[in-house]
């Protein structure tokens, strides 16, 4: 069917439009967690592959008929549609053999009743090759036809997947010949070998057998090329070509002609068929790759609530552990068990094997974390690997963490922070599975004596048995904590310990299980496993693009008695000069750099004399690691003027409160390796959380013997918590009075000679996560002591520092202040910019609310909203939309209403397509930015794999899809009277002679008139009714991951844009015609 030529015009204004955007687009899939950059995401043949709806496994079956004019014959076979242009069959058993021309060959579709006939222009045949490939000049994928996925998953699965039952589609053997599909067994190719005579002969080790078995198939069925199906989630996907079938020796049995079928299995042909077609995937036999960001395709999946498939036994000496697969060749495990052993005294057992020793296994290498600490049982892993192959038996690895891991993150929300541990049994050594409840460092300190509570540490995990829903006392070292999402589960701890309690309650021996935070070091899997893991802190959670990245690993030491550090590990350092009109710039503090306009510091460092230095008199260096050598002789070098001095408005003189400043500078700072900003720190300002890290800092305060460090000095400070630095003896009054002021804390050691000191004022606190460094403190004050007749820090005790979570909001309020220069700037009086600025801020409130709330249903699977919901949000979005936009531009929002009202001479039509330019860009960011809130719901709904429509169909959040009965014609009618009914209703709340409405109650009236149309004509499509609301979002799906399939599915595109352009202006017309054209020229006054 041919697109009307207003549908066309209306494309053309948006994709010039849209051409605009095509930045935006790359950095949206930049930033998606599961990556769309390949053709096909999660390696799948075609990004709509085996998705049928109505049940209809035939969807991509060909019929295919070879004519032979020497013999007058035909052969008939069948085949399956595998994308646009292909089609996968049978070369031998008399199908397309390798002698066949592509001019003898007809081919029609299930989708057609088989009668519409198209034949191929080429067809791809190879000796010794059992499959053929047809190739076509016409798109196949029309009239409802789709393809089927081609196999992607290991070569070992189809025993594994739907319980080994496979289901074919050919004819049956009756005289109907009616074409079906049957469930069949899979079976060995040695039962197949028993059931027929000679079956080795016919059978080769890479050939797959099903069996027709009683009370399963229903159906004797035939047909070479025919595919054998499995159905897993959503998709259907192609696991073997017919290539023959037997009978069995015993004629009495059910289907006894028809009972035996083998099939060439395509897994075992994917480089054969990626050559010869336009399919991109990678080859299954021996490829190790990680879809969806996962460290094994099958990991976690397992069947029959068997949540112990990866579990082993680790054995040494007569000291036993536990561990957990994670790779074919890969076991992971608490280091404190296999630390400093040789691999030849360490035995594995699996849980699948009942942990039979004559099933037992040796490790080949044992490489323990390199930060294991045995004392402290900091990062208490280590990795078994092996020579042989673990995945066999029924083994299966568990996936690695691959959620983030930030505050109030997944732990919480992921089965309501219930975790599986899978361990011994406390009293009777059986081998369980015991559910416990995530808890917090402080609970579990709590549980355990005083003496245990240095065991527990953040990053680390902790969990506490807990009745009602803990049913056994478990333990045993490197046990996994796992969590069941979706399908999956996931290794997010491995047991570093177990602690009894001080309190008389149940399993008090074994109550408080402590865990290494496996998601934390996902750094250390990758570099002794072949895996690609992505990081668990994504960029929205940082502070400026790209900060906290260095180019080689941080410093671990010192800055009084410290040791030299490189600027490439600090980019962020800048050094603090005075200047002066007599005397070189003096060095005076350090700061961080946060961004390219702003230095963060204290706001100490920036006083003189109880006065707020002028700007002038600060001169900011970047890049310059050695302070005294000349300001030339550092390459690289960035010197930096200061627009501002801000500091903390509440910064108390003389007790140091608040002690915090940012320096504005004159100009942007440009990036380098050795120049770039540090991350503010992203999570909550709850010390807990970080009690106990070792945080860093760099600068160039004074060193060994009080003399000024030239050279840019490291130092890694361990982080007290407030009781433990309020309680250091002779100090309590300082740090109590100090750290109950402002938001603060305290770092540093005590007596040990080692601390910051004069000179770091102002210096970062860093945290690393996941690689990225975050500053967290800022060196503000130490203890005093009289040196030489001077004051010196004592570095004997912890310094004292500014908590920047706890200045979070004030740094982001001061540094946006440039924001309000950026608004004199683009402040604009032109009368036709305003109105584009505002039917794109109207619209784009219209779509982005209603779209969102339609994401809430199907994405929640209707827990978190109803058709009714749907409804009031549209309404509510118009009515913001009209009231953000009414009184700059009209608030039209909506193509259809600019044409209709264009055309009947009551708006300019010189202004129609730059209002139409401006709606559709309106709704086409409201739908990315809808992607972008709820790109991760819509990954856990459909692990990655967009499809359109369908039980997991999720295009129709963006744009609207008409249900299966709907024909075309209803359609169109549909969108042009509701859209009639529209513009009627706005033509009469705008009517200045009809019942007179108050200006503030037009959006409201508006709104109303939406939720109406929707609770009464939604139904049958969605109630677009707006051409920018359906066709901008259906655009940007296309570009997003649901393919350009979404503007041919059904036909469907054009109704949502040409239906309602004729609608508003037929309500128009007819309230013009009924009302409007009727009232006296003159109306009198009561």
């Amino acid at each position: 069917m041919k697109v009307a030529p207003a549908s066309c015009c209306v494309s053309i204004i948006f994709l010039l439009a849209a051409s605009s955007l095509h930045f935006c687009k790359a950095q949206l899939l930049q930033h998606s967690k599961r990556s769309l950059q390949f053709e096909f995401p999660g390696n799948l043949s075609h990004r709509n592959c085996g998705l049928e709806r109505n049940s209809d496994a035939r969807a991509w079956l060909a019929k295919i008929e070879i004519f032979d004019e020497a013999e007058n014959t035909v052969t008939r076979c069948y085949g399956s549609v595998i994308s646009n242009r292909f089609i996968i069959t049978a070369s031998d058993a008399g199908c397309v053999e390798e002698e066949a021309v592509a001019s003898q060959v007809s081919v029609s579709f299930a989708k057609s009743g088989f009668r519409s006939v198209v034949k191929p222009s080429r067809l791809i045949v190879e000796p010794q090759n059992p499959l053929a490939i047809l190739e076509f000049e016409s798109d196949l994928l029309k009239d409802g036809v789709v393809p089927i996925c081609v196999w992607n998953q290991p070569i070992g699965s189809p025993v594994h997947e739907n319980g080994g039952i496979a289901t074919i589609v050919g004819e049956e053997v009756s005289a109907s010949r009616k074409v079906t599909a049957g469930k069949f067994k899979v079976v060995s190719n040695e039962e197949c070998w028993e059931a027929i005579n000679h079956g080795s002969f016919y059978f080769k080790s890479n050939d797959l057998c099903l069996m027709y078995q009683e009370g399963l198939s229903r159906v004797c069925l035939k047909g070479w090329g025919a595919p054998m199906q499995f159905k897993i989630g959503d998709r259907w996907f192609l696991r073997g070509v017919n290539s023959n079938f037997f009978n069995t020796e015993d004629k009495s049995a059910e289907c006894s002609y028809f009972r035996i079928y083998k099939f060439t299995d395509v897994a075992r042909y994917i480089k054969f068929i990626t050559e010869n077609t336009d399919i991109k995937l990678r080859e299954l036999a021996t490829d190790f790759y990680f879809p969806s960001n996962l460290n094994h395709a099958d990991c976690g999946r397992v069947q029959n609530n068997n949540d112990r498939a990866w579990q082993v036994k680790v054995s040494v000496d007569y000291f036993v552990c536990y561990g957990s697969v994670i790779s074919k060749y890969h076991v992971v495990t608490a280091a404190y068990c296999v630390n400093g052993k040789d691999p030849s005294d360490v035995i594995v057992t699996f849980a699948k094997n009942r942990f039979q020793i004559q099933e037992s296994l040796r490790p080949s290498e044992i490489v323990v974390h390199p930060q294991y600490d045995s004392e402290s049982l900091q990062a208490n892993l280590a990795i078994l690997k092996f020579d042989r192959n673990l995945l066999e038996g029924g083994v299966l690895p568990i996936c690695l963490w691959n959620k983030p891991i930030e505050a109030n993150g997944s732990l919480i929300t992921d089965n309501q922070g219930i975790a599986s541990v899978a361990g011994e049994d406390g009293n009777s050594g059986k081998k369980v599975v015991g559910k416990f409840k995530v808890s917090s460092t402080a609970d579990c300190k709590a549980e355990v004596n005083p003496q245990a509570r240095k065991n527990f540490k953040d990053p680390d995990l902790c969990l506490i048995y807990q009745e009602g829903v803990s049913s056994v006392c478990l333990r045993g070292w490197g046990a996994p904590m796992q969590f069941k999402i979706g399908d999956r589960w996931y290794l997010r701890g491995v047991n570093n310990d177990y602690l009894s309690t001080h309190k008389e309650v149940e399993c008090s021996v074994f109550r408080v299980l402590g865990f290494t935070d496996v998601a934390r070091h996902i750094k250390f899997f990758a570099e002794n496993i072949k895996i690609t893991p992505k990081p668990s802190i994504p960029q929205n959670y940082r502070s400026y693009p790209n900060c906290g990245v260095v180019h080689s690993d941080p410093g671990i030491q010192l800055a009084f008695r410290g040791t030299d550090a490189k600027l490439r590990d600090f980019p962020w350092s800048a050094a603090l000069f005075k200047t002066s009109t007599t005397s070189p710039p003096e060095y005076t503090c350090t700061g961080s750099l946060i961004s390219k306009k702003f230095i963060l510091t204290a706001a100490h460092c920036v006083y003189e004399a109880r006065a707020l230095l002028p700007p002038q008199a600060l001169i900011v260096a970047l890049g310059k690691e050695q302070l005294n050598d000349g300001w030339t002789s550092d390459s690289g070098v960035q010197l930096h003027s200061l627009r501002k001095i801000i500091a903390h408005e509440e910064y108390n003189l003389d007790d140091h409160r608040n002690d915090i400043a940012l320096l504005e500078l004159n100009r942007d700072v440009e990036f380098s390796v050795i120049i770039s900003p540090v991350c503010l720190w992203f999570k909550t300002r709850n010390l807990d959380i970080i009690q106990g890290w070792n945080g860093t800092i760099a600068g160039w305060g004074l060193v060994a013997d009080y003399d000024t460090g030239n050279i840019l000095q490291k130092l890694e400070l361990p982080i007290f918590s407030i009781d433990e630095c309020s309680s250091i003896h002779g100090k309590e009054s300082y740090y109590a009075r100090k750290l109950q002021q402002s938001p603060s804390f305290c770092a540093g050691y005590l007596f040990k000679n080692t601390n910051p000191c004069n000179g770091d004022s102002g210096s970062g606190l860093v945290l690393q996560e996941e690689n990225v460094f975050f500053v967290r403190g800022i060196v503000s004050e130490t203890i005093a002591r009289n040196v030489y007749g001077a004051k010196f820090c004592d570095p004997e005790f912890p310094a004292v520092f500014t908590d920047v979570a706890g200045f979070r909001e004030w740094i982001l309020e001061k540094a946006g202040k440039p924001m309000k220069q950026i608004m004199a700037v683009c402040r604009t009086e032109r009368v036709w910019l305003r109105e584009i600025l505002a039917e794109f801020l109207g619209t784009f409130f219209l779509v982005f609310i209603g779209n969102n709330s339609v994401a809430q249903k199907v994405l929640s699977e209707e827990k978190y909203g109803q058709f009714i919901s749907i409804n009031f949000s549209y309404g509510i979005g118009v009515m913001i939309g009209v009231l953000v936009a009414g009184a700059a531009s009209g608030g039209h929002l909506n193509p259809a209403v600019t044409f209709a009202l264009a055309a009947v001479g009551k708006f300019p039509f010189r202004k129609v397509l730059y209002y139409m330019l401006a709606q559709y860009l309106g709704a086409f960011v409201a739908a990315a930015c809808t992607y972008m809130i709820y790109i991760d719901a819509l990954e856990n709904f459909d692990e990655g794999i967009r499809q359109i429509v369908g039980e997991k169909g999720t295009a129709g959040i963006f744009a609207t899809y008409p249900q299966d009965y709907l024909s075309l014609g209803v359609g169109f009618v549909d969108q042009v009277l509701g859209t009639a009914v529209l513009l009627a209703m706005i033509c009469a709340i705008t009517d200045p002679r009809n019942q007179v409405v108050s200006r503030g109650m037009v959006s409201v009236l508006v709104g109303m008139v939406v939720v109406a149309i929707g609770l009464s004509l939604g139904y049958n499509c969605g109630y677009p009714n707006n051409p920018a609301r359906d066709l901008a979002p259906r655009f940007f799906t296309a570009i997003a991951g649901w393919s350009f399939d979404v503007f041919s599915y059904e036909y469907w595109s054009w109704i949502p844009v040409l239906g309602p352009h004729v609608g508003a202006l037929l309500g128009t017309v007819v309230y013009m015609f009924f009302v409007e054209m009727h009232w006296p020229t003159a109306v009198k006054s009561s």
